[in-house]
């Protein structure tokens, strides 16, 4: 049996609300304004932050396409949901993982914990670290301009 133990696993502190940085994350128009995957535009968004509800984000002409339904919803708390990446016209195979999404906080500052789990091996942890680290930036940035 294949071992799922590699896991690319994060944080990162923000001097705003633990409210702004959650609606930051779950809010559609604002995940479009920051979040871009491999350099790409999120065009559009369907998410449900319910338990077992449906998200499915959608990137310049469907060449990439993130699915996934959420497992546990606490909110302002806890995200946990199922993060499956289809790249219909790369090369790269696509991949299931469960992601966990923790916020902390108060009304000053805030932090997000990424757990990112179901990898193959180390290898294919790396490139989600790197997409992880330039998003959170890409996050810090965007807040520091609301």
């Amino acid at each position: 049996m294949e071992s799922t133990d590699f896991t690319v696993d994060i944080s990162k502190e923000f001097s705003v609300s633990v409210e702004k940085l959650y609606d930051s994350w779950i809010n559609p128009e604002k995940l479009k304004s920051w979040w871009k995957p491999m350099h790409k535009n999120l065009i559009d968004v369907a998410n449900d932050v319910n338990d077992g509800g449906i998200i499915k984000y959608a990137f310049d002409d469907n060449t990439l396409i993130i699915e996934g339904k959420y497992i546990e919803v606490k909110k302002l708390e806890k995200l946990v949901y199922t993060w499956n990446w289809r790249l219909p016209n790369d090369e790269i195979k696509d991949s299931s993982y469960q992601l966990t999404v923790a916020f902390s906080g108060n009304d000053n500052t805030s932090a997000i914990h990424i757990l990112q789990e179901n990898f193959k091996d180390e290898e294919g942890t790396l490139p989600h670290r790197e997409g992880w680290i330039k998003g959170l930036n890409d996050l810090e940035k965007y807040l520091e301009r609301k």
